[in-house]
């Protein structure tokens, strides 16, 4: 059989194995991203009529719609009346989705042009497998921002590789404790089946919080260091860093996260070690005259005293699925010990000059 004859069965073979995929990029008042965005989605090394791009529009006001059905006008855009949040607004985008997969892909990124195939490759050897890309800094194309997330036992999920040149022979394909919400890939009907983003959140940690659950559930959350984009960072969210409502968003929905998802001695431990975080983190904002801060930290712990009859109702629910223990979580590496929590936790703070 003649080498072009075995190259063209090869490719018909390939063909049979590309996934029918819905990118959703949800958009708040991202019009100067976009452009970036959208041309690397162009660009990327899969076939046109296998995946589709969609843009929900949380109710901007800088003209992103317009520019969008202007310039790109392959994407499909969803136009709300109101700001759902990045959850709900994912939630709503992943309703209309036509493909067997979701991307989900912040509006302030730009990705590699084998970004979606190393994520495809992933899910067809590893069919119950989320799917999580390397984030790399996008002032910094060669830094590692994210790759595998770990839970401290302080109640943060910590970057454990942050800062790390990127190259694949320096990261391998490993588990991870949630995929993150700018940059991952998942089956719809999987997506569906763990309620999606919860959309009380907003923003913030649902990410954290649908991979907990998908955990508990059975499924598991892997790396692909070869699926690479580059991210911004909060761009879309108010002053794009630690404002007061990142604050209080940030501290609400770890605390749910906490309260719903460990056995009933960590959810005390974690939430205890919580609370210290939270009276040293309250006292240097305070050194530092940043009262709104302060405000946002007392503010997050009322929202959730006020939320705990719903959070009980839940949490009974979760742990009524649970396929595996917090034990087994711990064996595979990503729950911290408390020695390494203190010390990822350092990090973190020093990091965020906290």
């Amino acid at each position: 059989m003649s080498r072009y004859i075995v190259n063209q069965i090869s490719m018909v073979k390939e063909n049979r194995e590309w996934k029918s995929v819905t990118i959703i990029v949800l958009n708040y008042n991202g019009k100067e991203h976009l452009k970036e965005c959208f041309e690397s989605l162009e660009k990327l090394n899969y076939p046109k009529d296998k995946y589709e791009v969609i843009m929900p529009d949380n109710a901007s006001s800088d003209d992103s719609v317009s520019y969008i059905k202007e310039n790109f006008p392959q994407v499909r855009i969803i136009e709300f009346n109101e700001n759902y949040g990045f959850a709900e607004g994912n939630n709503k985008g992943a309703r209309m989705a036509k493909g067997e997969y979701i991307a989900f892909l912040n509006n302030d990124t730009r990705v590699d042009k084998n970004w979606l195939n190393e994520l495809i490759k992933c899910v067809i050897k590893h069919p119950k497998m989320i799917c999580s890309s390397v984030m790399l800094y996008y002032d910094s194309e060669e830094k590692v921002a994210h790759n595998v997330g770990k839970r401290s036992m302080f109640g943060f999920t910590v970057p454990v590789d942050s800062g790390k040149k990127y190259s694949i022979q320096n990261l391998s394909q490993e588990y991870t404790f949630y995929p993150v919400g700018s940059g991952m890939l998942i089956k719809k009907d999987i997506f569906f089946s763990l309620g999606g983003f919860d959309s009380s959140y907003f923003m913030y940690s649902e990410d954290v919080s649908l991979g907990w659950k998908a955990w508990l559930f059975g499924y598991e959350v892997i790396t692909v260091p070869s699926s690479i984009y580059w991210h911004k960072g909060r761009a879309s969210s108010s002053n794009g860093g630690r404002s007061p409502m990142y604050i209080y968003l940030l501290w609400r929905n770890n605390m749910i996260n906490m309260l719903k998802y460990p056995e009933l001695q960590n959810v005390i431990k974690m939430l205890s070690l919580f609370f210290v975080i939270s009276v040293a983190t309250s006292f240097l904002f305070l050194f530092k005259r940043q009262f709104s801060l302060i405000y946002s930290i007392f503010k997050a712990y009322y929202a959730f005293s006020t939320l705990l009859p719903n959070i009980l109702k839940e949490r009974k629910i979760i742990q009524s699925k649970r396929k595996i223990s917090d034990k087994e979580l711990y064996e595979k590496g990503i729950f911290m010990s408390i020695g390494e929590s203190i010390k990822e936790t350092i990090k973190f703070a020093r990091k965020f000059k906290i």
